[in-house]
């Protein structure tokens, strides 16, 4: 039988998890695993040269018998003499994604006691099996290499001691320690994939050859290292391929991107997921194979869809990823002056024209027609350039300017009936060209956030 112990200890050091004088909380949900990782934290106390080893709790409350578990954790905290802290969920049950809801809640518990200073270290339970289940998880659900390594030993301050410990050998341990544990009744069925992977597939797979488990988890050893080494390489490379970084999206170098091997532009890909604030795990490679694919064709203005409310175009801008926004009304205002208002994601502002003032966006007041208003582009936009015979369409001028496609729909410009009178920055018809020396002028600002 496997010494639970000393395959903790191996991983701890192997992976520098826990150094010297640290105060490390021991995630306690009542059941096997994380009963016998606290069991080992008290064993490895002193060896590991722990300074004070906690207890917490989170009570998601999605069972009704969820207290049992609580008041079990607490009980055996208090036994060991260890300080126990918790937290119960006071939502109510999510209709759908149960075990993704559970997790965001358990991880915010936990985030909160690291940000209060309450502990240096939270060390959660996951065994090797779990990180087995985790690679299986991703790989049928179409994710990257990224998602592919299972669970990491050591996740910023949170590690996972058991990490190289089978559950079943987990199990003969307690019954030999003679250590009680609770079981959660939901882990028995087969309403969640992962508990199909755990009692179907794996059992099926061990039919076939009885060290399945391990051999995935070499695999699994290799992925991960490699697409550390990759993630490195492509973390580099983003310094120069991120062109902007806003809030509300962020836009690539399609060029650079482009040129890069594919292993590291799908690493790009998704850190710029990332970066535009769509949470990386509800990406698949399908995902990130419609964002290649936006890049390698190259055509303009071309879009996908990506989870989230999110979205990926390519334009003369580059890739962008961004957040959709809900479809609204174009927003109309009469040409007046002075005037400012908050347009979509800028400001719009119309103010007279001082004495020596240069502004490229200056136009004649008096020339301005009656009901010229600002507005968002319309289908059949068009305007008259100077030297140039008949109208030119909006849509074809702003390609030829090579404005984003995603920029189009958000800037105000100033039309009467379907013409184009000014765009910011790139025309202003000659009806109304402004003269700067002129008090009868007015400079006209277009600031995007």
């Amino acid at each position: 039988m496997a010494n639970i112990v000393n395959t903790a200890l191996s991983s701890i050091l192997r992976h520098g998890m826990i150094p010297p004088g640290s105060v490390v909380m021991s995630a306690l949900s009542g059941g096997p695993d994380s009963v016998a990782l606290l069991i080992t934290l008290m064993k490895l106390r002193e060896k590991l040269g722990i300074r004070e080893l906690k207890v917490c709790h989170y009570d998601h409350a999605f069972r009704p018998d969820s207290g049992r578990d609580a008041d079990f954790s607490k009980t055996l905290a208090g036994k060991l003499g260890l300080d126990f802290v918790m937290e119960r969920n006071s939502a109510s049950k999510p209709e759908s994604d149960l075990q993704q809801v559970a997790r965001k809640l358990r991880y915010s518990f936990f985030d909160r006691l690291l940000d209060e200073g309450r502990a240096d270290i939270i060390a959660t339970g996951h065994t090797l099996d779990d990180s087995v289940e985790t690679f299986l998880l991703w790989l049928l659900r179409g994710s990257g290499p990224q998602a592919l390594g299972g669970v990491p030993p050591v996740r910023g301050k949170y590690v996972r001691p058991l990490i190289e410990a089978r559950k079943s050998e987990i199990l003969e341990w307690l019954r030999e320690q003679s250590v009680d544990f609770v079981t959660d009744p939901t882990n028995a069925g087969d309403d969640y994939l992962r508990n199909k992977i755990r009692h179907q597939v794996i059992p099926a797979m061990e039919s076939v050859s009885p060290s399945a488990v391990n051999t995935i988890s070499r695999a699994m050893r290799l992925v991960g290292g490699q697409t550390k080494l990759i993630g490195e390489i492509a973390g580099n490379k983003m310094k120069s391929v991120v062109k902007t970084a806003r809030a509300d999206g962020v836009t690539l170098d399609a060029e650079m991107t482009a040129v890069e091997p594919e292993a590291i532009r799908f690493v790009i890909y998704r850190e710029a997921v990332r970066l535009a604030g769509l949470d990386p795990a509800v990406v698949s490679l399908k995902n990130l194979e419609a964002l290649d694919c936006l890049v390698s064709t190259g055509r303009k203005g071309a879009a996908t869809d990506l989870p989230g409310g999110f979205g990926g175009r390519y334009d003369h801008a580059g890739l962008s990823i961004f957040r959709k926004k809900t479809a609204s009304a174009p927003m109309t205002a009469p040409f007046a002056c002075p005037l400012k208002l908050e347009w979509d994601d800028g400001t719009l502002a119309v103010t007279p024209v001082e004495n020596g003032n240069d502004a490229m966006d200056c136009v004649s007041i008096s020339a301005v027609p009656p009901g010229a208003v600002f507005r968002a582009r319309k289908p059949g936009d068009y305007l008259h350039l100077p030297n140039l015979a008949g109208r030119k369409t909006l849509k074809t001028f702003l390609i030829d300017r090579k404005m984003p496609s995603g920029e189009r729909g958000r800037t105000p410009l100033l039309a009467v009936e379907g013409e184009i009178l000014w765009i910011p920055g790139l025309f202003i018809a000659l009806a109304i060209a402004g003269n700067s020396g002129s008090g009868d002028s007015a400079k006209i600002e277009w600031r995007p956030q």
